[in-house]
């Protein structure tokens, strides 16, 4: 996309996407943790006021944005914009970072392995893959369907992780 736009209209074609996201991000209180060429890092808090869905509300909450914008989306860029999203639940730890330039960052295993459960989603031709860790408290109370894509060995990681697409159920 890139490539076709130019770097100026790419431009403008991401921060109309990352524009799109904020509401769905904001209702379920997520916060956007940072950018990284055009893929966005979502992380929420565990607490009282956390919804068991948040995750899964805010993956179909974009993707709504972006099917009631499609039109713009066509008109102005030629395309609209597609996008896939791994899942995972753990801990991080918030930390201060650099001299020069300093920098709040998360670390801890969950964001490495969240981003290798997303790069699973071509692999397995699924647009949100959802790690067992993360689904075991989610809710899914007939609103979405649920799939075992198998366990799989990320790179990277010891442990084999069980992951699963899940889709909107049409209820």
């Amino acid at each position: 996309m890139g490539e076709k736009l130019g770097a100026d209209q790419y431009s403008r074609f991401l921060q109309d996407f990352f524009y799109d996201l904020t509401d769905p991000i904001l209702i379920t209180k997520g916060e956007i943790y940072q950018y990284i060429g055009d893929e966005a890092v979502l992380t929420w808090k565990e607490g009282e006021h956390l919804n068991s869905e948040a995750y899964l509300e805010c993956y179909f909450g974009i993707k709504e944005k972006i099917n009631e914008r499609k039109e713009y989306y066509f008109k102005k860029y030629g395309f609209v914009p597609e996008f896939k999203a791994g899942i995972h639940k753990g801990e991080a730890v918030v930390t201060e970072v650099g001299d020069v330039k300093k920098e709040i960052v998360f670390h801890g295993d969950v964001l490495n392995t969240a981003a290798r459960i997303q790069a699973q989603c071509n692999t397995l031709n699924a647009e949100l893959l959802v790690s067992n860790t993360a689904l075991e408290k989610i809710n899914i109370n007939g609103k979405y369907s649920v799939k075992s894509m198998g366990t799989f060995k990320l790179r990277g990681k010891e442990k084999e992780v069980e992951l699963f697409a899940v889709s909107k159920s049409n209820y």
